[in-house]
């Protein structure tokens, strides 16, 4: 999960981290801002992180969505 303008965690930073982990998944809120992408209040994420902590199962593939 990464904000677009995250200050601490940069869009180039989180992309780096996720071509380094194998078989991972990121999903992008686009025009999100700030460090938190799920504690920062709702966003397009919501729904991603849910079903990965509730089934174990990442997205099938990247995704970017729309901002909060």
């Amino acid at each position: 999960m990464q904000n677009e303008w995250d200050p601490r965690t940069t869009l180039a930073m989180a992309r780096g981290t996720r071509r380094a982990l194998h078989g991972a998944r990121m999903v992008t809120v686009a025009g999100g801002e700030g460090h938190g992408v799920v504690v920062n209040g709702p966003s397009c994420a919501h729904g991603a992180v849910t079903r990965y902590l509730t089934t174990g199962r990442p997205p099938a593939a990247d995704a970017t969505c729309g901002g909060r």
